[in-house]
């Protein structure tokens, strides 16, 4: 016994300000291989590449080694301050209007 075939299910959809439809063809089996698709990529097809592209995207960043990155926290204040004193230094050199 076939089961009666279904008419085309129509999807209404608003997004913002735009409206639209979707047919849904459900005279097609979803797992008939000989099914056309609609041009669209399977959902797990999109997942896979999204992840793909993520994983390009989505490097380690280049590290200095710890040694380096311990002198640097220990420099950079005294470096601040001695550029700091420097300014001062050259400003009062300036000879007043």
């Amino acid at each position: 016994m076939k089961p009666e075939p279904q008419p085309q299910r129509e999807l209404t959809y608003r997004v913002g300000w735009k409206r639209g439809k979707i047919i849904q063809h459900t005279d097609r089996s979803p797992h008939d291989e000989n099914a056309q698709s609609n041009g669209q990529p399977e959902p797990d097809d999109e997942r896979a590449h999204a992840a793909d592209r993520l994983s390009r995207i989505w490097l380690p960043a280049p590290m200095l080694p710890e040694s380096y990155l311990r002198k640097a926290v220990w420099a950079l204040p005294l470096l601040t301050f001695a550029i700091s004193l420097w300014l001062v230094y050259a400003l009062m050199m300036q000879p007043l209007p």
